[in-house]
């Protein structure tokens, strides 16, 4: 793993996963998370706007002047997250939940139907049910090891 692509790390009572991207949908966009977990739960830090991992323009031109564009705005934003992740504060995770919008805690008990799988195109995906709401986070390839490692960590209800 290349410095800043993510990172995954375990405390005896955190463990953290970073680049967490929430993939875009019809009404939002890629968001990107720090996720961490203790005993109480599993915390989603929004660190910032996420990227379509695996993106790549296609057709001639598409593959030359367009990749160049997309490796230059996500580099961009790779660096901005990593600054912010930089400035987390695993010790107190609650009150960076309450001062970062779009960040979630949920309690072990709402968390359910937790699967890692490979998609289609070879990339990491986490996805689990919280409560009535269902999340999934894209990884970029080769971090495969370490998500399985991160929700292998969490207590199985």
């Amino acid at each position: 793993m290349q410095a800043g692509e993510g990172s995954y790390n375990k405390t005896e009572e955190t463990m953290r996963i970073d680049k967490a991207v929430s993939p875009p949908g019809w009404i939002k966009g890629a968001e990107c998370f720090s996720l961490f977990c203790d005993s109480r739960g599993l915390f989603a830090i929004k660190t910032g706007r996420g990227w379509r991992i695996g993106y790549s323009p296609s057709g001639l031109i598409g593959a030359t002047l367009g990749q160049a564009a997309v490796d230059a705005v996500v580099g961009s934003i790779k660096k901005s997250i990593t600054e912010v992740e930089h400035n987390l504060n695993p010790a107190n995770l609650d009150g960076e939940v309450r001062a970062r919008k779009g960040s979630v805690f949920l309690p072990w008990s709402e968390v359910s139907e937790v699967t890692v799988k490979t998609r289609h195109n070879g990339l990491p995906e986490l996805a689990f049910k919280g409560g009535s709401k269902k999340y999934r986070f894209q990884f970029e390839q080769g971090r495969d090891a370490e998500v399985e490692a991160f929700s292998n960590s969490w207590p199985r209800r």
